[in-house]
């Protein structure tokens, strides 16, 4: 998924008649999608080594967070403010 991101991107607004350098896309890739997977798997792993009742506990406190965060990014999509 995030290696046909920027190519299905680019694919959609060169539709469009949008043009975006290709660094531009790739640079919204790394930042966008690459970093925060890469630090919520360190994250992950780093609450898994201190044991698996430490890393239930972590996911309790933030799951509302989460699910609050991504239904707020949900609306910012829908309405595009």
């Amino acid at each position: 998924m995030v290696g046909a991101f920027a190519p299905i991107v680019g694919l959609l607004l060169g539709i469009s008649s949008i043009h975006v350098p290709w660094a531009t896309l790739l640079t919204s890739v790394a930042l966008y999608i690459v970093i925060p997977v890469m630090l919520a798997q360190l994250w992950r792993r780093g609450l898994l080594s201190r044991g698996r009742a430490h890393f239930e506990a972590a996911m309790e406190r933030i799951g509302p967070w989460s699910i609050s965060a991504l239904l707020a990014t949900e609306e910012e999509i829908v309405t595009g403010q």
